[in-house]
Order: C-alpha cells, then sequence, then structure tokens
C-alpha cells in the first residue's frame, strides 16, 4: 500500500514526516515538518535514533516539496481562459491543485484592450469566492497585445499594439492591481518606457514574442524586465554575430527564464544549455498549458482558434503551436532526467523561483518556518510519471487527494 499524507482537522499543530524533506535549498533526510494556523512553524531532521519508525510510519511520505508556482497557464481540463467565466476559474484552480500546482498566473493572450479589460474583470471579481481546495491566484499574466507581429506564434498580429502607459494603466485598473507578469516585444516603440513603468504598477516584465536585437534586450534588461517567456519560443535563435533575446537572457543574471519543459518547445539538449547557463536559481518551468491539457488527443480552442492536441503536442491548423498539453509535474520530470538536476533544484525551478520573480519568496515558495507556502506530498518524483499523493494547501483545509 503506499504511503499517505495525514488528513487531520485543522486547528492544531501537525507534523507530516518524509523521507526527503526540501526546504529553501537544503535537504533533510529524513525530516519533518510541522504547521498550524496556516504557517510552517518548524523543519527538522529526524534524529538517527528514530529513523526507522518514522518512515514505517503511515504519516510519513517519500518527498516533501513545495507546492508548485505556474506563471503561465492558458487554460486546463477543457477549460480555456480567453472565454472562461469565474466559476470554470476556480474549475481550473482545482484541476491544477489535483496536478500538485499550489498557485498561478491565469495568462490571457492577444486581444483586444476591451475584451482584456472585461477578461480582467470577471477573473478579479469572481476571487473573493475561491473554494479552499483549488489552487490559488496569484495574480495574472498578459502575454499580449504587446508583441512584435514578427513573431506573432498562434496570436492575432493584427491585435497586437505598441505599448503606452496609458493602455498599461487601464489593463491593471481593470485588474485591480493584479497583474503580475506583462510580456513585451522591447523593440516595439514605447516598449522600454512601458517596462521602466511597470515597477511602479506593481508588475514584472517579461520579454517574449519579440524579434530584438542582443542590444535591445540589454535595454529592456537595464530598464527593469525580469523573465523571459517561453525562452526560444518565438524569438530569432541565438547566433554567433546577435545572440538575440536567448543571448541576452542567458547572460545576464538578473533575469530568470520560463522553460515549457515538454520536449517540444525545447529539447534535452536546449533544456541541459539553459540548465549549465543560468543554474537552479533562475529558471522557472511553465506549461503554457491550453485547454487540452489533461484530456484525450483531440480538438480544442484557444480563444477564437481552433486548434488540435495530438500525442501531448496542441498545434493550430497550420501547424504552429499553440501552448501546450503539458501537466506540470511531467515537465518536472523531463527537466530532471534531461540535466539531472536534483531535488532540490526542481524545487526552486518549480516553485521557489517563481515566487522569487514576483517578489513573494518571504511569503511562499519554499518550506521554512513562518512561510504560508502549500507543500506537495510525492510517491516518485524522479521517475517518468511522477504520482501526486496529496497537495496540502496549509492556509486551505482540506487537502487535495491526486
Amino acid at each position: 500500500m503506499a504511503p499517505r499524507a495525514p488528513t487531520d482537522p485543522p486547528g492544531e499543530t501537525k507534523t507530516i514526516a518524509g523521507r526527503y524533506l526540501i526546504g529553501r535549498d537544503r535537504l533533510l533526510a529524513p525530516g519533518r515538518l510541522s504547521y498550524a494556523g496556516g504557517r510552517i512553524l518548524e523543519t527538522r531532521p529526524i534524529p538517527e535514533e528514530e529513523t526507522l519508525a518514522a518512515l514505517r510510519s503511515e504519516s510519513c511520505v517519500p518527498w516533501i516539496l513545495p507546492g508548485l508556482i505556474e506563471l503561465q497557464v492558458n487554460g486546463f481540463a477543457g477549460i480555456d481562459l480567453q472565454t472562461a467565466g469565474a466559476e470554470e476559474l476556480h474549475d481550473l484552480g482545482r484541476h491544477l491543485a489535483r496536478e500538485g500546482v499550489a498557485a498561478f498566473l491565469p495568462t490571457l493572450i492577444t486581444a483586444p484592450i476591451p475584451a482584456l479589460c472585461d477578461r480582467l474583470r470577471t477573473f478579479r471579481d469572481g476571487l473573493a469566492d475561491r473554494p479552499p481546495d483549488a489552487a490559488e491566484v496569484l495574480g495574472f499574466h498578459l502575454e499580449g497585445p504587446f508583441l512584435s507581429p514578427e513573431k506573432p506564434g498562434v496570436h492575432d498580429p493584427s491585435l497586437m499594439l505598441d505599448p503606452e502607459r496609458g493602455l498599461l494603466e487601464e489593463l491593471q485598473d481593470a485588474a485591480g492591481g493584479g497583474i503580475r507578469l506583462m510580456t513585451f516585444a522591447p523593440e516595439l516603440d514605447g516598449a522600454l518606457d512601458c517596462i521602466a513603468h511597470c515597477a511602479t504598477l506593481g508588475i514584472v516584465p517579461a520579454l517574449g514574442h519579440t524579434a530584438a536585437s542582443y542590444t535591445r534586450c540589454k535595454e529592456a534588461i537595464d530598464a527593469g524586465a525580469r523573465f523571459a517567456t517561453h525562452l526560444g519560443n518565438a524569438m530569432p535563435p541565438l547566433k554567433a554575430r546577435d545572440p538575440g533575446p536567448v543571448g541576452a537572457c542567458l547572460e545576464d543574471p538578473l533575469v530568470t527564464v520560463g522553460l515549457i519543459a515538454d520536449l517540444v518547445h525545447g529539447d534535452a539538449g536546449f533544456l541541459r544549455t539553459v540548465w549549465k547557463a543560468k543554474g537552479p536559481r533562475r529558471i522557472a518551468l511553465t506549461t503554457d498549458a491550453v485547454a487540452a491539457a489533461g484530456l484525450p488527443n483531440g480538438e480544442h480552442h484557444l480563444g477564437g482558434l481552433e486548434v488540435r492536441s495530438e500525442a501531448g503536442v496542441v498545434r493550430d491548423r497550420e501547424g504552429r503551436l499553440a501552448g501546450s498539453a503539458l501537466r506540470p509535474a511531467h515537465g518536472l520530470a523531463n527537466f530532471a532526467q534531461a540535466t539531472g538536476a536534483g531535488p532540490l533544484a526542481l524545487a526552486r525551478i518549480g516553485a521557489t523561483n517563481a515566487a522569487e520573480l514576483l517578489g513573494l519568496g518571504d511569503e511562499r515558495g519554499a518550506l521554512e518556518p513562518g512561510l504560508r507556502s502549500d507543500l506537495a506530498a510525492w510517491q516518485d518524483l524522479e521517475g517518468p510519471q511522477p504520482r501526486l499523493l496529496a497537495l496540502r494547501l496549509l492556509d486551505r483545509e482540506p487537502p487535495v487527494s491526486g
């Protein structure tokens, strides 16, 4: 019988033990974690004389890591955020919780400004009724409309706009201040000014869907850009005479790069290259998941676009990649197998780095005393099909079994 996470009622101090407990850049093997009132109280190693009894206990699980934090989710399990209502957003959060995701950024792609504002208001107004068994919405990611028509991917280039402070503020106002991440093509007129202005609005600027030169990307980083949206996709390849966005983001220690580790958006060799260049502290795995994720092969939608999922790959009718059907934990497993990254690194690239990017590192994303971080208990983290035992949402009981 597989070990299981405990299901004690809330209101008292509770303890969970793990064969491997991952703190912030430290491994307790084995370790215990105590928590109460939505906060972690203590993490500690299990004394040698107690090890055998602890590992045999039904309350001991193999792996305990922070719950995953997803920076780019367009949909999941048949739910398309480009058209979904507030209740469907809650349902999507429930699906993600069953995948080990504790918190996420709902992501909207390029659309007219009034339509984006309407989407943001709909989601903003529904967050107060978030159910206790759903992954938490940390804010929103806008992947458009301030993108380059030269690198649209499946976005509609006719709807792309040059960035303007007024439009940026209009969108943030519609979101109730909830936009936390926004992707820009830095070569557009007004982009550098808006990237710098993001700091006053609480938005982390990202580079993506861009044909910009290396020099322009470095200027954008100097202006405040701190993330690369799905590095290597919808941007020029690395070149000797112009390293472009890939080179600028790999080189700069201030930039965290987003990777879709489905082995399609980037193969194993690319993942290894990024791993060697950036190390464990400047990579955040994302799925770029669309409604097809978590479902069998078939026809789906991404906004008004018809897409097809086949063997885990989502494309439009012209064969262009249209997000992914990647399940979050499978991205971790793919990355681990491609790079040899161990559990300490996986905790960082699955949760800690995303929390720190959003300015939430003192609140969540790691299993350390005082943090509100949620934990995920895994049966097998290192194999090709990692299995979630439970996602314990420490500030929102009950746990979600997977």
